[in-house]
């Protein structure tokens, strides 16, 4: 226990957006755009598919869907270069997708097993 930390400053967590429910399969896991404070990107993942979604206010819209038939999405990481980048992983690949271009931009093998998460270097 930090003694400098005040517990009575803490902000009680905020409801900012509720994606839409997909009755075939469940949201993996929820990844926000981190380039700017008060991103309003963010990727979701369920079974093969990545989303991205625009969460600006109450609207939510879907920007784009890719989907990489095979292994699950594992993980997935933004580009903290370039705002329309990102990485996921499925099986033992890296993929790369352009959001802007809606496509994929790389396929990498890159280990012999499951590549269980990704991240990007920022420097």
């Amino acid at each position: 226990n930090d003694p400098n930390h005040d517990k009575t400053s803490l902000s009680p967590l905020e409801k900012l957006a509720s994606l839409p429910e997909d009755k075939t399969s469940t949201t993996s896991k929820v990844v926000w755009q981190p380039r700017t404070f008060g991103s309003e990107k963010v990727a979701s993942f369920r079974s093969s598919k990545v989303e991205v979604w625009d969460v600006r206010g109450e609207a939510i819209d879907e920007m784009v869907s890719f989907e990489n038939s095979g292994n699950e999405v594992l993980s997935c990481a933004w580009d903290p270069h370039n705002t329309n980048l990102m990485t996921s992983t499925q099986g033992s690949d890296a993929l790369g997708w352009d959001i802007r271009a809606q496509k994929k931009t790389f396929s990498l093998n890159a280990h012999k097993y499951h590549a269980r998460d990704v991240d990007y270097n920022p420097n």
